[in-house]
């Protein structure tokens, strides 16, 4: 498969966005872990979902995209009862 192929299998770009938010902002995969240089990441981010259509990237950043999007998604509350739980609040702030 070609890379821009792979590219056009991440969800829109308000998903991938509000995921990679969740993972940074919300998420204690980041805070725990480290792992992922932020300034950097979100760099090829925004030429990866440039308004003028994505730029071809290298592959190693697409799979760290994949696989912070994936990481993202093991830590959305599950249902609205756990968006709604006190343990959520008391997390995340709110």
């Amino acid at each position: 498969m070609l890379l821009p192929e792979l590219q056009r299998h991440f969800p829109n770009k308000e998903i991938t966005t509000f995921l990679l938010s969740y993972y940074f902002n919300k998420s204690s995969a980041h805070w725990l872990l480290p792992a992922i240089h932020r300034p950097g990441f979100e760099a090829y981010y925004r030429t990866f979902s440039s308004e003028s259509g994505p730029m071809p990237l290298p592959i190693e950043f697409i799979a760290l995209l994949a696989i912070t999007c994936a990481t993202a998604l093991q830590f959305l509350p599950e249902t609205d009862k756990d968006v709604g739980s006190p343990a959520f609040f008391d997390m995340y702030g709110c």
